[in-house]
């Protein structure tokens, strides 16, 4: 009855002595209040969303999302080719009585640094692989966990999350002009480029494990995921952060309760048990994604809707006689939009040219990413200008060579005989 008298973020820090005797007792036998044995694990379930790098993961009844962002930004100054990863972690109001809204928590804080240590200190994801120019722009990743419904061992969640939404994300591709100070860099979209995923050297996941004391000067008696019910009895945690090679990649020891050293090797032991299965759970999740993708791109691809899309080629569009050259990165661009680029740059830098013979309607468009040398005519360093700015823009051009009737040739050649009359 005293439990009505208080306050809701109280009652859910409080646990009756009947229950807590009977969680303690369940545990000494080896038995747990939901059937579980002491090493056993809740299910864990990855649901990816229709946007990458947004993720949904249950553990148990524990609900949490994660999504990943990413934008261009300056590198730290003693780090000039190296990207950045950001973690925050929000426990919503709705999650439990026991948060709050408005600034993180102790706790919040504390899963901050838990996945600080798990995967960008012990260097699980290549930040070289994110410097788009050394010193100049980065990419600066961001991962927002939120905590949705708190049925215990939210860290494992958490970690589970952030790692399953990072691998679901993927850059955008990137143009760069120029190089040095004068680079330029753009991130290019979906239809310009594909995006590509991180890079990753291994795969780290938490497991966490429950400190009970059941006898007084007893040992104390370790138990894998704990329930909600089960860490309002609990005295302590431990979580081990282990990878797919089974390496301690990080540990964290939280509560009162002292753990010897062998302890610690058997919350190891049990975590190496554990870690596979988890693992295996966001795998299977990450293969199930890109098997509907390939499905909806195959569709798209039938409908006319997907545009195709070259490798990533950095190609450098020589112009006229004298050398003139202009470097320039292609990530993915589609052939057809180059195509159209060149024909378009060439036509504005040599307006008399029109009617000679290798400027015929009938002729093929030039090569993607290269002019012949001497068809941009006296205004060569023009040409190369317009044609780098003609890049950016190919989405629009490549959208309208579509719809246009035919080929992307006869589309070229249907601009020109236009333009002739």
């Amino acid at each position: 009855m005293y439990l009505k008298a208080l306050p809701d973020k109280a009652m859910a820090t409080i646990i009756s002595n009947a229950e807590s005797s009977f969680i303690l007792r369940a545990l000494s036998e080896g038995l747990r209040v939901d059937g579980r044995r002491p090493g056993d694990a809740r299910p864990l379930q990855v649901r990816c969303g229709e946007r990458e790098g947004c993720v949904e993961v249950r553990l148990g009844d524990t609900k949490v999302t994660a999504v990943v962002t990413a934008e261009l930004v300056e590198p730290y100054p003693d780090r000039a080719t190296e990207g950045q990863l950001l973690f925050f972690v929000e426990l919503s109001p709705m999650a439990s009585p026991a948060f709050e809204s408005g600034r993180p928590s102790e706790q919040a804080i504390e899963l901050m640094r838990l996945l600080e240590r798990s995967l960008r200190k012990s260097q699980a994801i290549d930040v070289e692989a994110l410097c788009a120019v050394a010193g100049k722009r980065v990419w600066s990743v961001r991962t927002d966990v939120t905590v949705l419904d708190d049925r215990g061992n939210v860290a494992d969640a958490v970690c589970a999350a952030a790692l399953a939404a990072l691998m679901h994300f993927r850059l955008p591709a990137v143009s760069i002009v120029g190089s040095g100070d004068e680079a330029t860099v753009k991130a290019l979209t979906a239809e310009q480029a594909d995006p590509v995923p991180l890079v990753f050297h291994h795969l780290p996941v938490s497991v966490t494990l429950g400190l009970f004391r059941v006898a007084e000067g007893g040992a104390a008696v370790l138990a894998v995921d704990p329930t909600a019910r089960e860490e309002r009895v609990m005295v302590g945690r431990v979580v081990v952060v282990l990878n797919q090679y089974a390496e301690v990649c990080a540990m964290q020891k939280l509560g009162g309760l002292p753990a010897i050293a062998d302890q610690v090797l058997e919350c190891v032991r049990q975590a190496g048990a554990i870690a596979p299965s988890l693992l295996g759970a966001i795998n299977a999740a990450m293969a199930e994604y890109a098997v509907l993708a390939a499905e909806r791109a195959k569709f798209l691809a039938k409908t006319g809707r997907l545009p195709s899309r070259n490798k990533a080629t950095a190609e450098t569009i020589v112009g006229a006689p004298n050398g003139a050259a202009v470097a320039v990165a292609l990530v993915g661009t589609a052939e057809v939009a180059v195509e159209l680029a060149v024909e378009e740059a060439v036509e504005e830098a040599a307006p008399g040219a029109e009617g000679s013979d290798s400027r015929r309607s009938g002729d093929a468009a030039p090569a993607a990413g290269t002019a012949e040398s001497g068809a941009l005519g006296d205004s060569d360093e023009e040409a190369t200008t317009t044609l780098v700015s003609q890049f950016d823009e190919a989405a629009p051009v490549q959208k309208r060579a579509r719809r246009a009737k035919g080929t992307p040739t006869k589309a070229i050649q249907k601009k020109k005989g236009g333009a002739q009359r």
